[in-house]
C-alpha cells in the first residue's frame, strides 16, 4: 500500500492564490535536501517535506522573526502539513554562483550575529553538557569507509562524550547552498531556517565553508576549538554517509581533533 501522495507544487501555488487559474505555474526541480524537495519558480519557491522532520510552520515562524530582526532572509508566503511557499531572493545559492566578493562572508557573519542575539522563539535554556555529535553514522559507514577498530573508537569518545557548551542560539546550517549571492558574488541572503535553535557558537561555525570559518575564528577569538573540530567531524561524518564528501575528508577532520587535544 503506497503512502499519500506528495503535494503538487504548482496546485500549492493555486491553492495560495500565487498562480492565477489556467497558467502554468512553471516550476523547475532543484537540487533537494535531506529534508525536504525544492522547486523554483520566477518569483516563488516551494519546499515540500520528504520525512517528518521538516516543521514548515516553524520554520516560517522563525523567517518572520529573523526579518524583523534585520537578517535578510526569504519571506514566507503561506504553509501548511508539509510544505511552505517562500519568496525567490534574487540570486542562486553561492555553490551555484560560484564566487563570493571578499565582503560576503562578513555581512554573512553580521546576519548571524542578529541571530545570536537572542532565540527566535519562546522556550527553555539548554543544558550546558552535550554530545558532540552522533558516532552510529561511523558504525553504518565502517565497511565502506574501512573504519579500523581504532577509528571507531575514536568516533565514540570524540561524538558521544558529553562536552561543555555555551548555549547560543544559531542558523545552524549557513553554508553555501543556503547563502543566496547575485551574480557577481554579492550576498543576498541566507535561507532555510530547519536546523535554527538552540545549540552553540561552535556547532554554528562547524556548519560554515572555509572562507567563513576562517574569518569567524578571527572575529569569535574566544571559541572552543575542540568542541568546534568534533562538531564540524559529526558534519563531515554524516555528509560522507549520504555521499557529499570523501571519506578522506573525515579523516582530516580527524586529524585536526586529535591535534587540538593533543
Amino acid at each position: 500500500m503506497s503512502g499519500p501522495r506528495s503535494p503538487d507544487p504548482a496546485e500549492l501555488l493555486r491553492r495560495h492564490g500565487l498562480c492565477p487559474a489556467g497558467e502554468a505555474c512553471a516550476l523547475t526541480p532543484a537540487r533537494h535536501g535531506l529534508v525536504n524537495r525544492v522547486f523554483l519558480g520566477e518569483r516563488y519557491v516551494v519546499r515540500i517535506a520528504k520525512n517528518p522532520l521538516a516543521d514548515h510552520a516553524r520554520e516560517a515562524r522563525l523567517a518572520l522573526a529573523a526579518l524583523k530582526r534585520g537578517v535578510r532572509t526569504a519571506r514566507p508566503l503561506a504553509w501548511g502539513q508539509g510544505y511552505s511557499i517562500w519568496e525567490r531572493l534574487p540570486g542562486h545559492s553561492l555553490k551555484e554562483v560560484g564566487k563570493a566578493r571578499p565582503e560576503l562572508w562578513d555581512e554573512l557573519l553580521a546576519d548571524l550575529e542578529k541571530i545570536h542575539a537572542g532565540p527566535l522563539e519562546p522556550g527553555p535554556t539548554p543544558p550546558r553538557l552535550w554530545k558532540s555529535g552522533d558516532s552510529s553514522h561511523a558504525e553504518a559507514t565502517r565497511a565502506e569507509a574501512g573504519w579500523s577498530a581504532e577509528e571507531l573508537e575514536f568516533f565514540r569518545a570524540a561524538l558521544e562524550t558529553p562536552h561543555p557548551v555555551r548555549p547560543a542560539y544559531v542558523h545552524g546550517d549557513a553554508f553555501g547552498e543556503n547563502i543566496v549571492a547575485d551574480e557577481g558574488g554579492g550576498y543576498v541572503g541566507l535561507i532555510d531556517w530547519g536546523c535554527a535553535g538552540w545549540q552553540s557558537l561552535e556547532y554554528e561555525c562547524s556548519r560554515l565553508e572555509e572562507e567563513a570559518l576562517e574569518l569567524a575564528l578571527k572575529r569569535w577569538p574566544d571559541l572552543d576549538l575542540e568542541l568546534l573540530w568534533k562538531a564540524r567531524l559529526d558534519l563531515f561524518l554524516l555528509l560522507a554517509r549520504y555521499g557529499r564528501l570523501p571519506f578522506a575528508e573525515v579523516r582530516r577532520m580527524m586529524q585536526q581533533v586529535r591535534e587540538v587535544r593533543s
